[in-house]
């Protein structure tokens, strides 16, 4: 063991411990971890022993043992000390089910035991393919998400052309001849309040006022309509007098 390699697993810091090149972890610690009272682990190993097997789920390290007991910091039973692998702990953690313990499960296996292992040519291909597919998936996301982006914007500045479009239409102060003015037009360089109902109307009343007195009436382009028609001054005139 190297008690100078240390893991922060959650918020507590542990030693890393290895028998025979394998991580294992200590009853002890594993109370520690998971915030269990002291002995939780042991009891658990105690009743599920004859389910787990030495050398697999745990090991057994006696002072005998000097590679391992010079470099353990805690003098090592002479009954032996027992050291659970990830195998071992996969299975005695089942009876630690809050939501805290998931936790703990989560970090061990990621920082503490896999960190451990040395993979395979084969298993480091895969991790390489798995992370060129992860940084496809992402430009691709990224590309999507600029279409989209791009996509919005010109719809927008098409409905803003189109809006600007219909204003000049609505707004302008002229069109066609000279004199002769849309209602909205006439009502905008008036300073008169109105709507295309009332427009409508009161384009109605232009229009029999104009073939009354034998003025022509004219019609303009409109983006909203497609023509519209614009009147002489003195028939709009006329019929805002009324």
């Amino acid at each position: 063991m190297n008690t100078v390699n240390q893991i922060t697993v959650v918020d507590l810091t542990i030693p890393v411990i290895e028998f025979n090149s394998e991580r294992v972890l200590t009853l002890w610690d594993i109370d520690r971890l998971h915030r269990a009272p002291q002995n939780t682990t042991y009891n658990v190993f105690i009743q599920n022993q004859n389910k787990l097997q030495q050398n697999k789920h745990y090991f057994t390290a006696f002072p005998t043992d000097h590679a391992f007991a010079i470099n353990y910091p805690n003098p090592i039973p002479p009954a032996g000390l027992i050291l659970i692998t990830q195998r071992g702990y996969s299975m005695l953690v089942k009876a630690f089910t809050d939501d805290f313990s998931w936790q703990v499960q989560e970090q061990l296996a990621d920082a503490y035991f896999e960190a451990q292992r040395v993979l395979s040519p084969a298993e480091q291909l895969v991790n390489q393919a798995n992370l060129l597919v992860q940084h496809d998936q992402r430009i691709n996301n990224l590309e999507k998400a600029q279409l989209n982006t791009m996509e919005h914007v010109t719809r927008n500045n098409q409905l803003a052309e189109r809006a600007f479009q219909a204003a000049n239409a609505a707004l302008e102060h002229k069109f066609g001849d000279k004199d002769y003015f849309t209602v909205m037009a006439y009502c905008k360089i008036k300073n008169i309040p109105t709507n295309i109902a009332l427009a409508r109307a009161k384009g109605m009343q232009a229009s029999a006022y104009s073939k009354k007195i034998g003025i022509a009436v004219n019609k303009v382009q409109d983006e909203r309509f497609g023509s519209v028609n614009s009147y002489h001054i003195d028939a709009l005139d006329y019929v805002y007098q009324e």
